[in-house]
């Protein structure tokens, strides 16, 4: 193919300087008019290196291998369409398919005969829909008058809510006291519940005796009771824990009291009392377990077990009695046959068991009591 250049406009290595003479404002006359160039069309193939000239060549020969006068773009229509307007309405053609209230009414599929969005639907529902609103300021609801005092909520002078049953927050920490101390009030922590244990009574003891027996009762448990306490303006509380029942003396002694309990003033929970002792040669006898303690100013309020009793059939035969349980823990100590001391409590508030003697010289004590116990769960 014979390349034409181009001698003032191009230079194959645009290394040079020149004047386009052929311009004429924003008409582009045709470049082969102007520089005698007469384009080939040529083929190339995908992946082809192809020359500035080639590239010339191929997009003129697209206008069939000459260019006589400008490009020209003709104006578009929509499929013929006509899109008018006013302030109110919007027309394509003759036909509405917008207005600015939607207070019309349409059917069918044909969606351009229906009309715009009212906003006045949407204003003034209460009058349209035939109710009076609530006024915030001192409304009814329904009716009824709701009133407050800062402590209580009323209906109708009847109180519904008080800040003494407002449900709890977030559990955020426990803490339990087994020995005397002080609580003191985290960050954030408006209400508490106290668990509150009393200590357990001691078992009885047993005497001994070369040819006669004996059996000891087992001690009480400790009151228990629980409390939920505001503590929005409290930041500590002192805490005592009641002691175990002492036990029962191997001379056939009874057990020892236990010890109250306390959170402070809000809440308390007395001892249980010891077990009955035992002298040897009382055959067919029962001596009878310690009472339990009580709970007073919690919620809930409870009155612990008593020790079972210990029971002398004859000289080789009886059984001491068990110390009671604390409510919602486990069993108290145990109370044996044959010649043995009584069990202490195992678990906070338990009674100790009884002590027992067969036919031995020697006599058996009862078992201690436990001492009592503070659980405090704390909440936002």
């Amino acid at each position: 193919m014979a390349v034409t250049q181009l001698t003032t406009s191009w230079l194959g290595y645009n290394q040079t300087t020149g004047r386009i003479e052929f311009w004429d404002g924003q008409r582009y006359r045709p470049l082969e008019e102007a520089s005698d160039y007469a384009p080939a069309i040529h083929t190339h193939g995908m992946g082809d290196i192809v020359g500035l000239a080639d590239a010339l060549d191929a997009k003129l020969s697209r206008f069939g291998g000459a260019m006589t006068g400008p490009l020209e773009v003709p104006l578009v229509e929509l499929g013929g369409t006509r899109l008018t307007g006013d302030s109110d309405d919007m027309y394509v053609w003759a036909f509405k398919v917008w207005h600015q209230g939607n207070d019309g009414a349409g059917s069918g599929l044909d969606a351009d005969q229906l009309d715009g969005f009212d906003s006045g639907y949407f204003t003034n529902i209460p009058a349209r829909l035939g109710y009076t609103p609530l006024n915030a300021a001192g409304g009814a609801l329904g009716g009824t008058p709701l009133s407050g005092d800062g402590t209580s909520l009323y209906v109708n002078s009847v109180r519904v809510v008080t800040t003494a049953n407002i449900p709890a927050g977030i559990l955020r920490a426990q803490q339990t006291f087994i020995a005397s101390g002080t609580w003191t009030k985290p960050t954030g922590i408006r209400r508490i519940l106290v668990y509150c244990w009393g200590a357990g009574g001691g078992g009885g003891g047993a005497q001994g005796g070369a040819s006669n027996g004996a059996c000891g009762a087992g001690g009480g448990a400790g009151g228990f009771g629980w409390k939920w306490i505001d503590v929005s303006s409290i930041a500590s509380v002192a805490v005592t824990i009641g002691t175990g029942g002492a036990a029962g003396s191997t001379a056939g002694g009874t057990g020892g009291t236990g010890g109250t309990t306390t959170f402070g003033s809000h809440i308390s929970a007395t001892g249980g009392t010891g077990g009955a002792g035992q002298t040897a040669g009382n055959f067919g006898q029962i001596v009878a377990g310690g009472s339990g303690g009580s709970a007073s100013s919690g919620d809930f309020n409870v009155t612990g077990s008593p020790g079972a009793p210990g029971i002398r059939l004859d000289m080789q035969n009886g059984a001491a009695g068990r110390g009671a349980p604390a409510a919602m823990l486990a069993g108290g100590g145990n109370g044996f046959a044959g010649n043995s001391a009584g069990q202490a409590g195992f678990a906070r508030g338990d009674g100790g068991g009884g002590g027992v003697v067969a036919n031995s010289a020697t006599g058996r004590a009862g078992g201690a009591g436990a001492t009592g116990m503070v659980w405090v769960w704390m909440f936002e």
